[in-house]
Order: structure tokens, then sequence, then C-alpha cells
């Protein structure tokens, strides 16, 4: 996307400051690619560059910034709120946390007493508010607000006695039994509960999810339906007690934690959830270069039975997806530490994108628009995998046949 940034991408999100949806990335960037437009930590896609977020005379942050949400507090309206290790926020002081209405940066109560690392809304219902997670041991200087807090629009509030150590990841999802806020991270104990490192909220107390997984929680995802419905965690960990968990995994409350398909081989630093046309797939990224045992270079796609590579992959480390369909299309957007993004080049930031209106394009399999030998990669990749995706003329069979249409798919073109 455009020349992409001078640094890594920690999240890309969307918002509506009133003219349409638009695409916000968030992270250690100073400038849009080398040399180009200064941004500081935070810009805007306008479809053809990136822009920095206006707000006084100065512009952006003066440090990183690690989460972004939007939010409309029913108080002040719809705002993108940013937290990470910044004090200043375009020419204003503020305390790790701020809020943008689309014209100027304004603090969000006192603020927090250290890094925040992730934000997440909740727009209705009994769990409404924005919630933060980080390093903080206080936000609004309120008591039990250490590492969870909840800002309604004018104050902040504790969730039972916080947590005992960093919250990375949060999300919100309904199980059946109403919709919860669930968050991961580093701690074993959470609002006095013993969790190991996943624990849900359901407003008024905390709850462990069976035995919780054994290393740290980078990433969480909620697919409400279809095939692929359930809650879903990413990290480090590889385990939950005694069984194995390959750095992914879903939680159902009948059945505890599921395997999928051995899982990857590296870290899981984001999931996302993205229909490619043929339903709702979980899309998981980080810096495993393995899933399910075949070569998926750190993204790869959940169809609820098997993994499959997206593309070419990355060069380095994917931390955030994210997607959204303008209508015309639906687009994943990646952020990371990568400077290649299915053999193309693309500095910290990619987005993958099929029309809605114009058939797929067999060959193309990274959707870069060239064919060569990536495409062949990954259409081998799939089938070696035994992929559905990989069945070409549909028999319901892996075969030859596959293979030799997908050659002369290959040798003609697309139209």
């Amino acid at each position: 996307m455009g020349t992409g940034f001078d640094g890594h991408v920690e999240v890309v999100t969307i918002f509506d400051r009133g003219s349409g949806p638009e695409v916000y990335a968030a992270g250690n960037f100073v400038r849009a690619g080398p040399g180009g437009d200064l941004l500081r930590y935070i810009a805007r896609w306008d479809g053809e560059f990136w822009r920095p977020l206006e707000g006084g005379t100065t512009m952006g942050m003066n440090f990183q910034v690690f989460g972004v949400e939007a939010f409309d507090d029913g108080i002040f309206g719809p705002a993108l709120y940013a937290t990470g290790q910044f004090t200043i926020a375009g020419n204003v002081g503020v305390s790790f946390i701020a809020r943008w209405n689309g014209s100027g940066w304004s603090p969000v109560g006192t603020g927090l007493n250290n890094w925040g690392l992730v934000l997440h809304a909740i727009h209705d219902g009994p769990l409404e508010g924005l919630y933060a997670g980080g390093h903080f041991f206080q936000a609004g200087g309120v008591a039990n607000t250490r590492a969870i807090a909840r800002w309604d629009g004018e104050n902040w509030h504790p969730l039972s006695t916080g947590a005992l150590d960093s919250v990375l990841a949060l999300v919100s999802h309904n199980d059946g039994s109403g919709t919860a806020l669930y968050a991961g991270g580093r701690f074993t104990s959470i609002g006095g509960v013993s969790a190991q490192r996943i624990a849900k909220w359901n407003g008024s107390m905390w709850s462990a999810l069976g035995a919780g997984v054994g290393g740290w929680v980078w990433a969480l995802a909620s697919i409400p339906s279809g095939p692929t419905a359930g809650l879903y965690v990413g990290g480090a960990f590889t385990n939950t007690g005694a069984t194995p968990l390959g750095r992914v995994a879903r939680w159902t409350p009948g059945d505890g934690w599921h395997t999928m398909e051995g899982g990857v081989d590296g870290e899981v630093r984001a999931l996302g959830a993205h229909d490619f046309g043929s339903g709702v797939r979980l899309v998981a990224g980080g810096g495993f270069v393995n899933a399910g045992g075949n070569p998926a270079l750190r993204v790869a796609t959940w169809d609820g039975e098997s993994w499959a590579p997206l593309g070419g992959g990355m060069n380095n480390f994917v931390f955030s997806l994210v997607s959204h369909d303008t209508g015309d299309q639906a687009h994943l957007y990646a952020g990371g530490n990568f400077t290649m993004a299915s053999g193309q080049a693309s500095l910290n930031i990619s987005t993958w994108a099929v029309c809605d209106d114009q058939k797929p394009c067999i060959p193309d399999q990274t959707g870069h628009g060239v064919f060569d030998f990536f495409d062949v990669q990954v259409y081998l990749n799939l089938y070696s995998s035994g992929s559905p995706l990989a069945d070409l003329n549909n028999d319901g069979t892996l075969d030859f046949f596959d293979v030799q249409m997908f050659l002369g798919l290959y040798s003609a073109g697309c139209a």
C-alpha cells in the first residue's frame, strides 16, 4: 500500500471519521517509506497515500503506538483511540492513551501510568465500553486497574482487581451464554482467580478457560458462525496442561481446547477472520514458516479442517490482520515487520483483495498480478497438503488432472 513505512506496523484498524471508512495503521514508524512524508507513529490511508492525523501544529505522537480502536462513547461521539508508549499526541500532553475525533487529539481522562498495549471496544449491551490492556498499574488513578481497565466516556473502571501481569490481547465473544470479554497475555492470575494466560470476564467476575495455556497469549479472535465458528487463541504456547497445542487453538466451553492440525511452528502474533469468497476463514499471522506441517510463510488460513498458505506469505513477522469489505472488494490488511509480501516489495504493510465482480484468476495464486515461480509454489503447497482449493476440476479427488489443469491455465493466462 503506497510506499509503506520506514518502521514496523503494530496494528491496523478501520475508522469512519464521517466521510466513510478508512484504513489506519500505527506502530514504530516515523515516515511513509524511506524518506517519505512525516507521519510519526500513526497514519491514515486516503486511497493513494499515507497521511498524518491532523491535530495541532505537530502531527502524530512522540513515541510508539501499540493499539488503536474506534469507539463511540455516546458523549464525545465517534473517535479513534490510540495507546502505546507516547506522552504527546499532536501537540497535546497525554499519558499513554489519547483520543482523535477526526481533527484533533485529546486526553482520555488522566490516562494510564504506563504503556498501553491493546484496545478493544464493545459497542452495546451490559459490557459496553472501551477496554485497555497493557503494562500499566493504574488507569485514571483508579485502584484495582492493574493491566486492564474499562473507559465509559467519562471515567475509568476496574474489572475486579485487575491482572497480576501484562494483558496483551482482548476480544469479545459469545459462546452461547452471552457476550463476554476475553483477555490474554502473560498473567497467571486475574481478579484473584488462577488463570493461565487466558480468562473470561462476564461483567462481574473472571473465570479461567480450563487449564489455560503454557505460554504467552498474543492474539485472540472470535468467529460467530459457520464451520470455523469459535474463540481462537494464538501466541507462544505449546501446551494446555499435558496436552500439546501448536501455538494456536480453538476453545469451546463444552469440549475445552481443540488442537488445529498440529498448529504452526512459530509464534502467532495476529489472528483475524476473512471471507475469501467461499465462507469465513480464520487467518493467522506471526513468525512461523509452516502450518499443519506444510509451508506457509508467516500467514496462513484455517477452513475448520486444514491449514493453507496465503499466497507466497511474508519474509518476516506479521503483527496485525484486519478484514474490511468496501462493497466492491473484500480486503485483508496485514501489518508487521516484513519487506516482502508474496515475493513483491511491501514495506511493513500489505493488502489481499479479490474483486467480487471478477472471476478469480486461478494461476495467480499470490494475487499480485504476475505469473511466476511463487504462484506455482503456492499451488503445489496446496496440492501436497491435500487442500480442497487444489481440486481445480471439482471432482473431489486431487490427482494429475488438477495439476495438468493448473499448468494449462498458467500457460494460457487470464482474460
